[in-house]
């Protein structure tokens, strides 16, 4: 698309949707979410891709 369009930018950022129920309410649900995201980035999918999925860090 960013070919075709000469306005098109390309982004860093995607939208995800979380269906998943909190099942315990001590976890937060950003924690649910994080662990995961890494779970499923972890899969070897033969593409030559790797993912690690963490949070910021301030320094």
């Amino acid at each position: 698309m960013e070919l075709r369009l000469s306005s098109a930018r390309a982004t860093k950022d995607i939208d995800l949707t979380y269906l998943q129920r909190v099942k315990n309410q001590g976890d937060s649900l950003s924690n649910l979410v994080l662990g995961d995201l890494q779970q499923l980035a972890s899969i070897n999918l033969g593409d030559y891709f790797s993912y690690a999925l963490g949070r910021l860090s301030s320094t």
